[in-house]
């Protein structure tokens, strides 16, 4: 950010939090779920991957030991929008060409493309586990939500 800080997010906070250049830190928003990943947007709204709640862990010996959570806990993957002036958070995308986003996990938005890291896996009592992939989508079709 200008101001020397940076926005990151919290997966089992769960929030959006500001950790300011003083080391001050400052929880921006509560975000339901799992948020995974952020990215500020042209547009100044901060974009999130939420995995949906989809793993639960612990912090061990200095690494975090992720599994994944209950299938009750599980509230669906989804890409947000948050706008830092009203405050208002944005579920935009449910699932990309009539297959849910289970987790989305992080990103990278450049002024005309959107990269989007995926872990495609359903979550049932029988996880079964698809190969990770990466969505490509125009910057226009999140800016236009």
């Amino acid at each position: 950010m200008p101001d020397g800080s940076v926005i990151v997010v919290e997966m089992f906070g769960p929030y959006l939090t500001k950790v300011h250049a003083n080391g001050q830190i400052e929880r921006i928003a509560t975000i339901p779920g799992g948020p995974n990943g952020a990215a500020i947007g042209p547009d100044g709204r901060i974009y999130i991957c939420n995995n949906g709640a989809a793993f639960d862990g612990v912090w061990r010996d200095g690494n975090w030991d992720l599994w994944y959570s209950a299938p009750d806990r599980y509230r669906g993957g989804s890409i947000q929008a948050y706008d830092m002036t009203s405050k208002e958070l944005k579920t935009l995308y449910t699932a990309c060409d009539g297959l849910a986003l289970s987790a989305p996990n992080d990103w990278c938005l450049t002024s005309r493309v959107v990269f989007i890291s995926v872990i495609w896996a359903i979550l049932t009592a029988k996880a079964r586990r698809l190969p990770p992939s990466i969505m490509r989508c125009p910057m226009a079709l999140l800016s236009a939500k």
